[in-house]
């Protein structure tokens, strides 16, 4: 699986309408709670399919139609061109978007009223309470602030996250109307 892009490209293995960037390899960090994809892009799906062995005792194959990073993206035919760097690895966190709400402390002395035992005039023993000043945390305002939250259910099927993730990241320098899965 992977993506055709269908875009004017100029590339270091020469011209394609048909660029085919696929994941060849995946980790997952759990320490960071990092997705480190890596990928390779081709000059079209055929060149990429070829590519793969078929038995792992067959000979490695030459990458013919194996694109350098580096190419030039023409968004239409009167366009002079954009150098554009696509990588060979993405970081993806494995976290959503959360709304947290952040309290904002302050001390201040409050007067608590604290039971202690004593006795009567007759010798019984009776509850008397005391007033007596502490310093406490109080809240004093609440601020929301956005946060990654770290979601491990989001990698449950760490094959379509890795291809959701890529072609966002794909979007980010293509238009994603032409990022088609493949």
């Amino acid at each position: 699986m992977g993506f055709i892009l269908n875009i004017d490209l100029e590339t270091s293995s020469g011209p394609t309408e048909q660029a085919y960037v696929r994941i060849d390899n995946y980790r997952f960090n759990k320490v960071t709670s990092e997705v480190l994809i890596t990928t390779t892009t081709w000059l079209d799906y055929k060149r990429a399919q070829e590519f793969n062995r078929e038995y792992l005792e067959d000979d490695l194959k030459n990458a013919e139609g194996l694109i350098g990073s580096k190419i030039i993206y023409y968004k239409d035919k009167d366009d002079e061109g954009q150098e554009i760097n696509i990588p060979n690895q993405f970081r993806i966190k494995v976290a959503e978007l959360q709304e947290v709400s952040i309290p904002k402390y302050e001390d201040r002395e409050v007067i608590k009223s604290k039971p202690y035992i004593s006795f009567d005039d007759n010798g019984d023993e009776i509850t008397k309470y005391k007033d007596v000043i502490e310093n406490e945390k109080v809240i004093i305002s609440e601020s929301t602030e956005t946060k990654n939250k770290v979601n491990n259910e989001l990698i449950s099927n760490l094959f379509e996250f890795t291809y959701g993730a890529l072609k966002v990241e794909l979007g980010k320098m293509f238009p994603i109307n032409k990022i088609i899965k493949k």
